[in-house]
This record gives C-alpha cells, sequence and structure tokens, in this order.
C-alpha cells in the first residue's frame, strides 16, 4: 500500500509492509525548488492602495458633507440675522427706501461697489452707503459673513 506524508524536505512516498508497523521508504520527492515562491508584496501593496484610497474618500466625503453643513448652518444663521435685521427696508429682495436698488442680481451687479460678490456685499453691510446704516458695530463678523452669503446666495440664484 502506498501512502504519501509530508515532512520538512517535502512530501515522500512510503511503502506499507502487510505487517503492522514496519515500513519502507522507497523514494523521496522533493517539491523544494531552487526558485522562491511568488511574492506578496504586490499583492499586499494593492490591498495597502486600495485602503488608502478608501480612506481618502472616506476623507473627502467627510470634510465635503462639513462643507456643506457648514455652508448650511451659515445659509440659515444669514437667513435669520436678514430676517431680524434687513428685513425691514429690504423685504423679499425689495428697498422700501430706493425702490430701484433692490438685492435682484442686476440690481446688485449695477449698483454695489465691485457687484456681485460676497466680498462686496460684506463690505456694503459693514461699511453702510447712503440710506443704509453701517452694521459693523452691531452684528459680529460671523453674522456679517453669513448674512452676506446669505443675500449673495439669494441673488445669484434667483430666490427672492
Amino acid at each position: 500500500m502506498k501512502h504519501t506524508c509530508g515532512t520538512t524536505t517535502g512530501p515522500r512516498s512510503v511503502v506499507r509492509s502487510p505487517t503492522p508497523g514496519a515500513r519502507r521508504i522507497v523514494a523521496v520527492r522533493s517539491s523544494v525548488s531552487s526558485t522562491p515562491p511568488p511574492s506578496k508584496g504586490p499583492m499586499i501593496a494593492k490591498r495597502i492602495g486600495d485602503a488608502a484610497a478608501v480612506w481618502v474618500l472616506a476623507i473627502g466625503y467627510a470634510m465635503a458633507t462639513a462643507v456643506s453643513l457648514h455652508a448650511s448652518e451659515s445659509l440659515e444663521l444669514g437667513e435669520e440675522v436678514f430676517s431680524n435685521n434687513c428685513a425691514a427696508c429690504h423685504a423679499g429682495g425689495g428697498n422700501v427706501v430706493a425702490a430701484g436698488r433692490t438685492l435682484e442680481a442686476d440690481a446688485i451687479s449695477q449698483y454695489l461697489d465691485g457687484g456681485l460678490n460676497v466680498e462686496s456685499v460684506v463690505k456694503q453691510v459693514q461699511n453702510g452707503k447712503n440710506a443704509m446704516p453701517a452694521w459693523s458695530g452691531r452684528l459680529d463678523e460671523d453674522e456679517i459673513q453669513s448674512v452676506s452669503e446669505y443675500v449673495y446666495n439669494q441673488s445669484k440664484n434667483n430666490l427672492w
């Protein structure tokens, strides 16, 4: 009866004798090669690369979500500041003092120093102009930035 078993040098064939406990080694076949087994380095590098890519995507998503949440919170604060401080004169994006100088995109582009951009709106809110009072002493920087982003967003997207 022929039986194959493994050793540290590789598998070998053993012939079992009909007498229990007696056996004789017929031949030794070595499966040990002079060339090393294929390296797992590229496979490991690929797995590490895949894991890194997943982390980069996860971090990017988290940052984008945080930026989006910040923008959303800023617009919410801006809307609140607008309602509490600006709506008396600029309800619905209008202007009760100077009818043509509304918060519509065309009017802001035409009348606001610097045109339709957040920085120009910030400057106007901080310093005032003509009948509009300066708000820099009444609102903090976050409130001024948020209301300016709100006005810009409303104007740019025709939401008035």
